[in-house]
């Protein structure tokens, strides 16, 4: 049998599920398929599952007709939980709908102006186009092939397009500032946007970093920064100082060493600020990154 997954499909689906609370109660039992006589055991209650697995934490889960969104069977069916990886499988569903299986997100790097001799008399412009997987390697082998095509100077500006999305400051604003899930989102976004911060403790106080590391490369940043200050709490603190990402972490939650990820609120900043040190590293200097949400008329890839 085959199915087919359907914008109507899944809103439907998407429906049912935010009505829980007009639901009538829930039947003793749900509508379960028999199991072949090969044997297995017999499925058992959803509470008693639950007992037997020995979950620990929240657990919740609602079934319902689509159609008619009658909930047949609930457990803790009132309780409010994020919906975490249900989201995301109606999320992947609509997405292989609306583009197809064969898209694929692409970052790119356009010339907005004439190359003659290895240099560039325009703009360079590193063009994100919404790619979720985009780290660091990735951007490196950019830089590597500006150097394989023979380019060494770029006398315009460096500009950095995030215009492939909407820009959000943080995926959930109620969530603290420092946590790693939590990020903005734009049309450009490195290593999902998080920068690396690693302590070390040192003869005096504390050394530092922030980089945009992968397995092989490990590029310092600039526009993310950490600075030590003498307190118990709060363990981070975050402000937009209108260049970079400020933070701030309290002395005494360090101890001798350590390292997380931490949540960028520039990824167009962030991309830039990295695409340059990778250029750099193959002979190629450019200006400061400027942000822009359109693509230049004329560039070329």
């Amino acid at each position: 049998m085959q199915v087919k997954f359907t914008r109507r499909f899944i809103l439907a689906g998407l429906g049912a599920w935010a009505a829980g609370a007009a639901h009538a109660d829930p039947l003793a039992t749900s509508l379960r398929p028999r199991l072949r006589q090969t044997g297995a055991r017999q499925v058992s209650q959803p509470e008693s599952m639950l007992s037997q697995a020995g979950t620990s934490g929240d657990v919740a889960w609602s079934v319902a007709d689509v159609k008619t969104g009658l909930r047949l069977e609930a457990v803790n069916g009132g309780l409010a939980l994020p919906p975490a990886s249900v989201a995301k499988t109606l999320t992947a569903l609509y997405a292989l709908e609306s583009l197809g299986s064969e898209h694929r997100f692409k970052t790119r790097v356009y010339a907005a102006g004439a190359v003659r001799n290895g240099i560039l008399t325009g703009d360079l412009i590193l063009a994100g186009g919404g790619d979720p997987t985009l780290d660091t390697d990735a951007l490196a082998a950019l830089a590597a092939q500006l150097k394989a095509a023979g380019l060494h100077e770029v006398r315009g500006d460096f500009l950095v397009y995030d215009g492939a999305l909407p820009f959000v400051r943080s995926i959930d604003a109620g969530q603290p500032d420092h946590v790693g899930y939590s990020p903005a989102v734009s049309g450009i976004a490195l290593n999902y946007n998080r920068v690396h911060f690693e302590w070390k403790r040192a003869a005096s106080g504390w050394a530092i970093s922030m980089d945009a590391r992968t397995e092989r490369y490990r590029p310092e940043v600039q526009m993310a920064r950490m600075r030590v200050v003498d307190r118990k709490t709060p363990v981070y603190t975050y402000a937009n100082n209108g260049a970079a990402d400020s933070w701030t972490v309290a002395s005494q939650a360090l101890g001798n060493g350590g390292a997380r990820w931490l949540p960028v609120r520039r990824p167009a900043d962030y991309a830039g600020d990295v695409f340059r040190t990778l250029a750099r590293s193959n002979g190629i200097v450019l200006k400061p990154a400027k942000v822009t949400g359109r693509l230049p008329g004329g560039a070329v890839a």
